[in-house]
């Protein structure tokens, strides 16, 4: 590897006695007292433990950029898949999917964090990554509810932030949009559940019912002396927030997050 390409470069300092170096200028006669016990290293001898260090964590990650172990993660994937709809067709046998909602966050991981950083892949076997998990997020809805809630978790985070990078930071467009395709399909699954949709219509009366009480505040302070709050008798307290009222909708969650990615992109 190219960190090993270091040679060791010996010092032009002639010893002079034991414990002092000269600087090899007659002219300056500098002269630098070191201790007699004091271990001269070389470039090449510092760096060795951090190169060989990187060097062994190449080696133990190399295996994930190998064509045959994507490909014993992509029949993983097609296995889950299969099994989901199996199960989603059953209804007189009652099977455990945990495994298989294991396999598709695996799988997802797999996805955003190695294939789309793959710089030598090819447009086909990224596009059946693509379709098969849009398909495994569409027929289990478990793993789609998980996906998204995965998302706007990571958006309060500094790095590994799967919405911003493939949105805002990305600069190849085969990985973007591939990016787009796995989160639309998680969000058109998740979007399509009833619970979530009276979840989120919940979400909207109160959010709708904290914006009036928000407008009827600002024209009450207009009005008054003080911009502080008045007494019992006129009395209009603030609004609370809306996280303590809204009963957690995770389609609400997630546009929330993509509205704060639009606030901060660039205006064309």
């Amino acid at each position: 590897y190219f960190m090993k390409k270091k040679k060791p470069c010996l010092s032009k300092m002639p010893l002079e006695r034991e414990g002092t170096y000269s600087g090899g200028n007659d002219d300056e006669n500098m002269n630098v007292d070191l201790p007699a016990d004091l271990e001269l290293l070389s470039g090449y001898e510092a760096f060795k433990p951090d190169v060989d260090k990187t060097n062994t964590t190449h080696f133990w990650h190399a295996f994930l950029f190998d064509n045959e172990f994507q490909s014993f993660m992509k029949s993983l994937l097609n296995i889950a898949k299969v099994s989901s709809q199996f199960t989603a067709s059953t209804t007189s046998v009652k099977v455990k999917k945990d495994w298989q909602l294991s396999v598709l966050q695996l799988c997802l991981l797999f996805f955003f964090d190695v294939i789309l950083h793959t710089a030598d892949r090819e447009s086909r076997e990224l596009n059946e990554w693509t379709n098969a998990l849009v398909i495994a997020l569409h027929t289990d809805k478990e793993g789609a509810h998980w996906f998204l809630t995965e998302l706007v978790r990571r958006m309060e985070m500094a790095s590994n932030n799967w919405l911003r990078t493939y949105y805002t930071e990305c600069p190849e467009i085969q990985a973007r949009t591939a990016a787009h395709k796995v989160f639309v399909g998680a969000f058109l699954c998740v979007v399509k559940c009833p619970k979530e949709q009276a979840a989120l219509q919940r979400c909207m009366m109160t959010i709708k019912s904290l914006q009036h009480d928000h407008n009827s505040l600002t024209e009450m302070r207009k009005t008054a002396a003080s911009p502080m709050s008045l007494d019992s008798d006129g009395v209009v307290s603030e609004p609370t927030s809306i996280g303590k009222l809204v009963e957690p909708s995770i389609v609400a969650s997630f546009i929330h997050s993509i509205s704060k990615l639009l606030e901060f992109a660039t205006r064309r």
